[in-house]
């Protein structure tokens, strides 16, 4: 039976929130990563530290209206024109009361459509120039623009806060946040954790250390590390005397954005300049910027599916993570680019299995203090069902 005991509209999120099912973590695994997570911040006090932008800025959500800002122009490899096509893909969260901010104009009949036959959709929409003065984001953008900051300063004034939910939480949001706190004087609460908390969650190489400790390593797919491009063509070259295909990834990319999928025997019949050359042009196509590290893997096969567990993370004081769902991700092409999602069908096995190890990685994520939805990729692996193993990828 579902137990929809921890599903709270007004406590946790301005959306409802249902769990899969109830999940039950064992208190040595929690135990385990209270201690690992103790010790990461203790090496690092700034991990997760909102001081910096004001007392009168904090993690979470309360009841007042909500400022949604989908950008995804911080997502690395990708660009501001791109990105400008998914400002709208957030609006069906939003409600009559919140406010709304895109850089392009705008489409009324869809926001229309929006508010009139699904009862969803901000009255409000602001529209941003994220060109101007070298903004490259709507939090800047809208920073940089006089009366739409008066406009926000007036609505936190009258409802005694705001509440702004990004797709991406980066330093521009905080600092909007923090701008806004002392223009109003009102308490601004952000809908995810603080940028570097942020930024580590979607490191890939982060995540794999995580789960490592977390998990272990047989939960993983076997993956290096390269500070240099000769570096991750070495180990490229040495895993690919090893298996048949290997991949190259940066490590906070998006969507398969940054997944480069090579034949080893291609890549072994190359001279070391040549493999050199190739590699180095195939990163660049990708609108790769010398970022490192990079990470190596092996490109493993066959696999069955590709689940992804779909977690929100409330502040502690309201419990345990919640697994909302497993999605099995639709993808395409050699570079296995995501396309799409629908509901999992997975064995019970490896259901029961993502399950519980989700909780604990979204466990270790709230432990640190980040808050927010979150969505943990993998893959399951084997000739069949009865032998197949979940081994994790990433998390976003």
């Amino acid at each position: 039976m579902r137990d929809c005991t921890l599903c709270s509209l007004m406590t946790l999120a301005p959306w409802p929130i249902t769990a899969l099912e109830k999940l039950h973590l064992d208190t040595s695994a929690i135990a385990h990563i209270k201690a690992l997570t103790e010790s990461w911040t203790a090496d690092e006090p700034a991990l997760n530290n909102p001081e910096p932008y004001g007392q009168g800025v904090v993690c979470g959500w309360r009841a007042v209206p909500t400022l949604y800002l989908e950008d995804h122009r911080s997502i690395q490899l990708q660009s501001s024109d791109r990105a400008k096509y998914f400002e709208y893909r957030s609006f069906g969260l939003s409600s009559a009361t919140d406010i709304y901010i895109r850089s392009e104009g705008r489409t009324e009949p869809f926001e229309q459509y929006q508010r009139e036959n699904l009862d969803v959709g901000a009255d409000t929409v602001l529209t941003v120039d994220v060109t101007q003065y070298g903004a490259n984001s709507l939090a800047k953008a809208c920073l940089s623009n006089a009366n739409h900051m008066s406009y926000l300063t007036s609505r936190a004034q009258q409802a005694g806060g705001l509440n702004i939910c990004p797709f991406i939480v980066d330093d521009d949001i905080w600092i909007l946040a923090k701008e806004l706190y002392r223009l109003s004087g009102c308490v601004i609460t952000v809908m995810g954790p603080t940028p570097r908390l942020a930024d580590r969650a979607n490191d890939k190489l982060w995540f794999f250390d995580t789960a490592c400790a977390i998990l272990g390593k047989a939960h993983m797919p076997r993956t290096w590390r390269a500070y240099t491009l000769g570096a991750a063509i070495a180990e490229l070259q040495y895993l690919a005397k090893q298996t048949p295909v290997v991949v190259l990834k940066t490590t906070s990319s998006a969507g398969s954005q940054g997944n480069l999928v090579f034949h080893s025997n291609d890549l072994l019949q190359l001279s070391e300049e040549a493999c050199f050359n190739h590699v180095k042009q195939r990163l660049l196509n990708t609108g790769w910027q010398d970022d490192f590290p990079l990470l190596i893997a092996d490109w493993e096969n066959p696999v069955q599916m590709s689940p992804s567990a779909q977690a929100w993370i409330p502040t502690a004081t309201h419990g345990l993570p919640i697994i909302e769902g497993l999605f099995t991700q639709v993808l395409a092409g050699e570079q296995a680019g995501f396309i799409g999602a629908k509901k999992a069908s997975l064995p019970t096995r490896i259901k029961k299995q993502m399950v519980y190890e989700a909780g604990l990685l979204a466990s270790c994520l709230q432990q640190l203090g980040y808050f927010g939805r979150v969505s943990f990729d993998a893959i399951v692996v084997g000739d069949n069902p009865d032998d197949s193993q979940l081994h994790w990828i990433e998390c976003n």
